[in-house]
């Protein structure tokens, strides 16, 4: 049986990704996911705005596991209190069924996001730049 090709392309794109580039699109996700738990709620279907919640808290709890406290210091501790908030505020949408703690995560997360995304180009341009100079193609 063959693979779905979209399912094939991003498995390639988590496996070639920079540790920058795996951090925003697990932002993506939470953002993604937590959208998708709104929008169940305004049609009042509980179970997907369960699940969807309950995947973005998986992910919020991927990204705080990944921490390195001894090599990020203050940043990954800073990070790591962000991640909690998160998802506690996940936990309360999904347990109240309520919006507000929902969006309140989609805003930190769509904040944060464009900070990945730099720090991934940049990653990318330093990895790219010795292949360019190095007379291979």
């Amino acid at each position: 049986m063959q693979a779905n090709p979209y399912q094939q392309y991003r498995a390639t794109v988590v496996e070639t990704a920079t540790p920058a580039q795996l951090v925003a699109l697990l932002y993506q996700g939470v953002v993604r996911f937590t959208q998708r738990g709104l929008l169940a709620l305004e049609r009042r279907d509980l179970a997907a705005a369960h699940e969807a919640f309950v995947r973005a808290q998986a992910i919020v709890l991927e990204l705080t596991s990944n921490l390195d406290f001894e090599q990020g210091g203050e940043i990954a501790r800073n990070l790591g209190s962000l991640y909690a908030f998160a998802y506690q505020r996940l936990l309360a949408a999904n347990c109240r069924k309520e919006a507000a703690p929902a969006a309140e995560v989609v805003e930190l997360f769509r904040t944060l996001l464009p900070a990945w995304q730099a720090l991934a180009g940049k990653e990318a341009a330093t990895a790219a730049a010795p292949a360019a100079t190095s007379g291979r193609p």
